[in-house]
């Protein structure tokens, strides 16, 4: 995604390509671990693959927001562009994830009833239309949900994003709290998949969508922070370090708010915020731009290198095991992207690889 940007490259924000690269980074770090929710937050794992990576799909879904915001009215033909833009690469590497035999049938009715060869349409169809060929597909459902907003968003000013976010903060703090049912307890119940699966895939849980909102209101409010950042830039680097220190010592266990979703939503934006106001006036260098610029395909094609090559790094010691992983998922998938630019150049690259 081209960015906004006050570097004078071509209307790029450099920022904005140091946050991918960062975020794309820790989900191949994330992917790479041994993390189930009986894991010591302590262990290697959580500490190198979990505790640290947890900004990653927020700042995704916050920098779509940043870099889709406009005040003038976005036409329904530029909504399917960008709906395209992720839809056509995602089918073409989920079809290769099923192709290879990696992704994994739920077995939910009504395909298990039925012959062999609609069953497996069956199956391969659910998987595309969930984002569950592969569990980390999630995003895709995310994203896909949020696109659309760019229609309203921009014909309502600042009021509609504020009123968006503060519900979207609104709605996860009562989930947490256990003051409303979540809409995935009734997904899981008429659909199946378990709860989790759909707390994944909502964008009301989470704050999911509140992030991309957010997002679309610092690229309203983008003359304001860059005011911030050069008048008070030591308090906007304290707030974000504390912001920082208050995500780990939550997700440690040192202390609980109630709301994980929140605790997150901190630690998401002072990570954001952190790197932003350290490369504000940093041109982004060949890899980082190449790791912002594919980081959709990356996102895509690392956790199938990284699933091929885990019978081989399971029984590794867990340093050289994560550190195999990461490079196998980051490496295999930059050598996928650049020999698609190659073979088929650039731009159809972009377009069915997302590179």
């Amino acid at each position: 995604m081209q960015a906004m940007s006050a570097s004078g490259d071509g209307g790029r924000w450099h920022a904005v390509d140091h946050v991918k690269a960062a975020a794309i980074v820790a989900v191949v770090f994330t992917h790479a671990g041994r993390v189930t929710l009986d894991s010591s937050p302590t262990s290697v794992d959580s500490l190198l693959t979990s505790i640290w990576t947890r900004f990653q799909v927020p700042a995704f879904l916050f920098v779509s927001g940043l870099l889709y915001a406009r005040s003038s009215p976005m036409p329904w033909a530029a909504v399917g562009r960008r709906l395209r833009r992720v839809l056509q690469p995602y089918l073409v590497i989920s079809l290769a994830a099923i192709a290879v035999g990696l992704a994994v049938s739920s077995g939910t009715p009504p395909w298990t009833r039925w012959p062999t060869a609609v069953r497996s349409v069956g199956g391969v169809a659910e998987q595309l239309l969930t984002a569950s060929a592969l569990g980390i597909y999630y995003y895709i459902m995310l994203i896909v949900c949020c696109i659309p907003l760019a229609w309203p968003l921009s014909r309502s000013g600042r009021w509609g994003p504020w009123g968006l976010c503060l519900a979207g903060a609104a709605l996860a703090l009562a989930f947490d709290l256990g003051l409303l049912t979540r809409p995935a307890v009734l997904l899981a119940g008429w659909l199946g998949q378990g709860l989790v699966f759909w707390v994944m895939r909502d964008p009301l849980e989470q704050f999911h969508l509140g992030y991309f909102v957010a997002g679309w209101l610092a690229a309203l409010y983008l003359p304001q922070l860059r005011r911030l950042a050069d008048t008070r830039l030591a308090l906007a680097v304290a707030l974000g370090c504390a912001g920082v220190l208050f995500g780990w010592g939550a997700m440690l266990g040192a202390f609980s708010t109630g709301s994980k979703s929140l605790e997150r939503v901190v630690y998401t934006l002072a990570v954001v915020g952190l790197l932003c106001l350290a490369t504000r006036r940093r041109v982004a260098g060949p890899l980082v731009r190449f790791l912002g610029d594919a980081s959709l395909g990356i996102y895509l094609i690392h956790r199938i290198f990284q699933l091929l090559a885990q019978p081989l790094t399971d029984s590794w010691p867990p340093l050289l095991r994560i550190g195999g992983q990461v490079v196998v998922g980051l490496g295999a998938a930059s050598l996928v992207l650049l020999a698609g630019r190659q073979l088929l150049g650039e731009p159809r690259a972009r377009r069915w690889l997302g590179a």
